[in-house]
């Protein structure tokens, strides 16, 4: 199957202009007992830049499925 013309002229290090890495030291969020009063919201003080991460699905473990309802519950606050 074929790419293209055009594709196979794209170099990924013309594109890239910067790139990060980050490694949790922990497997999964370390909750104090306060915790719940602290989630942080979707929104940052950046116009159009929203997080969700696994700090958000506080109290359920790890899991896909808490990703997926996670995502949902992010479209439905980009929505409103």
């Amino acid at each position: 199957m074929s790419t293209g013309a055009g594709i196979s002229s794209i170099s990924a290090t013309t594109l890239i202009q910067e790139a990060w890495s980050f490694a949790a030291p922990f497997a999964q969020p370390v909750v104090t007992p306060a915790f719940a009063r602290t989630i942080p919201g979707f929104d940052t003080p950046v116009p159009g830049l929203y997080v969700a991460n696994m700090f958000q699905v506080y109290p359920y473990d790890r899991g896909q499925n808490y990703s997926i309802e996670l995502a949902e519950r992010l479209i439905t606050h980009l929505a409103a």
